[in-house]
């Protein structure tokens, strides 16, 4: 019960973010009844009904069972601790390695130091004057306005047969004015950016799935073609950058010139983004005042960009810190049942050992029979569980687009640490009881 309480301490916050309610919720009255029922049946199963067992037998059937010492029923929760262990450490060290990939996947931009605001409302006469005026901070690198942002939803459009208006692919569309993709550190594949804002709605920007699928319906880069907005025509090129979240396959996307006052029928709100040197609370708090002088909406404020993207893998990061602390609380049980049951083991050899090194046996003897005997538990948990977690693993790394390898020999390697932990307690333990004299074994 102590053992319980420090670990639900340790993992406080972990445990309050898992399941969204703080720790002092769970001790109010309700809570505390419910806790206190728990415990007193956990005391009466494992309690009282082993006591009524044992106080009904016979004793000599006591001491058969002691002379026979059938440990089938513990190596099967033995089995069952370590098949779970072994599991649990495969699937912590893929989940580890897959959200360390996604949260340092290349994007095709840059977000570090990057804020953003959706200027839904303020009027488009304003937002060129409100641009103009960020840019002269001195904390503020590069500004831009376009009608959306890689993590926001997009229009959807298609390119269409010139004669037949039938659709030939889907693409998503927005609108950006000359500085979008410098803001972002996009970068150009071929061709060249927009020169000024608005300055030919018929000349795009399109990214590289964008010309592959063009390219399969026969068209050249250079040649003009159709879409629901008109005829248009490729200037240039950028790389392919990752849209929504790491959960989305990589889209055909094509950038219009667009001029803020203006403004375009295709587009309904705009977003303001700013790229600063350097990132503080202090300087966000001055850009929310500003804004809000500039706007007259005490409603609007940035946002930092980076935050926004993680938020949208709160799930995956919640499922790492639970398989984190799953795997560290079913390993610390696993422990203390394996502890207990080598203990109960090598006591049990005990004489048969003395007798053996009597009648000669080696110290290295003794260890490779000690060895064996955990090794039947050991080793078929160790591959039921590489087995098991390989299964679990391929399934859930399926929802993501990009993902790590998974192979047998990943996985095995995993296991083999804690094989080699587990090892080397038995080998330290058993050398402890090869050392010992014989005579002190045989008159216990």
């Amino acid at each position: 019960l102590c053992i319980s309480l420090l670990i639900i301490l340790a993992l406080n916050g972990l445990i309050g973010e898992l399941i969204q309610t703080p720790l002092s919720a769970l001790l109010s009255k309700e809570s505390v009844y419910t806790s206190v029922g728990v415990l007193l049946t956990l005391v009466c199963v494992t309690g009282l009904i082993p006591s009524y067992i044992y106080t009904s037998a016979s004793p000599m059937l006591a001491f058969r069972l002691t002379a026979t010492h059938k440990r089938s029923g513990r190596n099967l929760l033995l089995f069952a601790q370590f098949l779970f262990s072994f599991c649990l450490f495969c699937v912590l060290f893929i989940v580890l390695k897959q959200y360390n990939l996604i949260m340092n996947k290349d994007l095709g931009y840059q977000m570090k130091n990057m804020v953003y605001v959706n200027l839904s409302g303020v009027p488009k006469d304003r937002l060129n004057l409100i641009k103009e005026e960020f840019k002269r901070y001195p904390y503020v690198d590069k500004v831009s306005i376009c009608s959306n942002i890689p993590i926001s939803g997009m229009n959807g459009d298609a390119i269409q047969t010139s004669d037949t208006k039938e659709n030939l692919f889907f693409y998503k569309l927005m609108g950006a004015d000359k500085d979008f993709c410098e803001t972002f550190h996009m970068q150009l594949a071929s061709g060249e950016n927009f020169k000024t804002d608005g300055e030919n709605p018929d000349k795009v920007i399109v990214n590289e799935t964008f010309i592959r699928m063009l390219e399969q319906q026969g068209y050249l880069v250079g040649s003009p073609f159709q879409t629901i907005d008109g005829e248009k025509q490729i200037m240039g090129v950028i790389k392919d950058f990752q849209l929504l979240s790491v959960y989305e396959q990589t889209m055909p996307v094509m950038i219009m010139s667009i001029d803020p006052l203006e403004g375009h029928w295709l587009f309904s709100s705009y977003y303001l983004t700013l790229r600063l040197n350097a990132y503080s609370s202090g300087i966000m708090d001055e850009m929310n005042k500003n804004l809000e002088q500039l706007t007259g909406n005490d409603l609007l404020s940035f946002h930092l960009y980076k935050e926004s993207w993680y938020d949208r893998y709160t799930d995956l990061r919640l499922f790492r810190n639970s398989v984190i602390a799953s795997t560290f609380i079913i390993f610390l049980i696993s422990m203390l049942g394996f502890l207990a049951y080598m203990e109960d083991e090598i006591l049990f050899r005990r004489k048969e050992i003395a007798i053996r090194k009597i009648h000669g046996a080696m110290s290295s003897d003794i260890l490779l029979i000690i060895l064996r005997n955990f090794s039947y538990v050991i080793i078929p948990a160790l591959v039921c569980g590489i087995v098991l977690s390989y299964f679990l693993l391929r399934n859930w790394l399926s929802q993501f687009t990009i993902q790590i390898s998974l192979s047998w020999l990943l996985l095995s390697s995993v296991c083999g640490f804690f094989l080699l932990f587990l090892y080397t307690c038995i080998v330290i333990r058993s050398l402890e009881l090869a050392k010992e004299n014989p005579t002190n074994s045989l008159i216990m």
